[in-house]
């Protein structure tokens, strides 16, 4: 029998104590692992326990927007090298198992540009993610356009989620307005 070699795609940082967001705490009833904060000794040990042999992990720093009709998030140059140095060491601590992946906001412009070079060169991870429903313009706005020109000069992929999870705040993208102009 073949054996398959499990990648998972999208995973973050293990969080250090559970969520507060109160639409998360009634999505998840309050209770159960999600609630009671993880480690990465204990990632990893889920991972070997589901034979998945790697991961990509993502950067993302918290953003200072607030409100659900901001555009951009708003991600300094200390909060974004923090989250990329937080993946990292995961990475230097487990080599193999693990890949960086920065979240880039593109309203930032050149700005943003020079954080995902950064990442993927000092910081050697291998992807790019976007998330144009918390950032607040479609994937096909203009402020994108320098963002993926520098992942071809780079040669690394784009990873875009083109909605959020129901129990997110900005979940206001789920609505056809903003969709329409994309498509």
């Amino acid at each position: 029998m073949q054996e398959f070699k499990l990648i998972d795609p999208v995973t973050y940082p293990p969080p250090k104590e559970g969520p507060t967001d109160p639409a998360v705490i009634k999505m998840f009833g309050g209770r159960g692992p999600i609630f009671e904060g993880s480690t990465v000794e204990k990632m990893v040990a889920d991972m070997d326990e589901t034979s998945i042999e790697t991961a990509i992990i993502t950067a993302a720093p918290a953003s200072s927007s607030a409100g659900r009709y901001n555009v951009g998030q708003r991600i300094d140059d200390r909060a974004f090298d923090a989250a990329c140095r937080e993946v990292a060491d995961i990475i230097a601590r487990y080599p193999g198992r693990f890949y960086g992946c920065a979240a880039i906001d593109p309203t930032g412009m050149m700005k943003a540009v020079r954080q995902l070079e950064r990442a993927i060169r000092d910081y050697g991870f291998v992807g790019c993610f976007m998330l144009p429903g918390a950032i607040g313009l479609p994937h096909n706005h203009p402020c994108y356009f320098p963002i993926y020109a520098k992942c071809v000069e780079l040669n690394v992929p784009v990873r875009m989620n083109v909605g959020l999870p129901g129990f997110q705040a900005h979940a206001w993208c789920r609505t056809r307005s903003i969709w329409t102009r994309s498509f």
